[in-house]
């Protein structure tokens, strides 16, 4: 079974059944996707440089970024640095290849996701339900944190 992902184009198409084009509330198209483009941006910039814990509306729970220090860091391999340093040699030995993993000293050893809390989410099936940030999101949270030290705002 495909994974179904909605766009705000689905949102639109939904917002447009609710408010008939006649509907004094009526927006255009362009007009409805620039304005939900600004919100998400500048939402996505507010959790990321200052914490903040957005709550959903509609009782969905709570979007913010969590950090946590890894179980397991040697899950994390450096593979731009592993590749300079040992590329040749990785090539050469297939069978004993070296590596470098990600140590998160600028942001002393921690870790962070985004994340959605459901515990105040009352919708049925919510396990079955998962939150991905888009990529964009998650590299400007990578960088935000390697140069701006935002990782102690985040919750833990």
């Amino acid at each position: 079974m495909a994974k179904k992902t909605y766009t705000l184009v689905d949102i639109f198409k939904n917002y447009e059944r609710d408010h008939l084009s006649t509907h004094k509330h009526h927006l255009e198209k362009d007009l409805f996707l620039d304005i939900a483009k600004t919100f998400f941006k500048e939402l996505s910039k507010l959790i990321i440089e200052e914490g903040y814990e957005y709550e959903l509306p509609s009782r969905m729970g709570r979007v913010y970024i969590k950090k946590f220090k890894p179980s397991n860091p040697k899950k994390n391999i450096d593979f731009n640095l592993t590749r300079e340093l040992y590329g040749e040699w990785n090539k050469n030995n297939p069978n004993d290849k070296k590596k470098i993993y990600h140590k998160n000293l600028h942001s002393s050893g921690w870790s962070s996701r985004w994340y959605w809390n459901k515990k105040s989410c009352v919708v049925t099936n919510k396990s079955f339900y998962r939150f991905k940030a888009v990529r964009s999101n998650t590299r400007a949270t990578s960088s935000a944190i390697k140069y701006k030290n935002t990782i102690e705002n985040y919750a833990s």
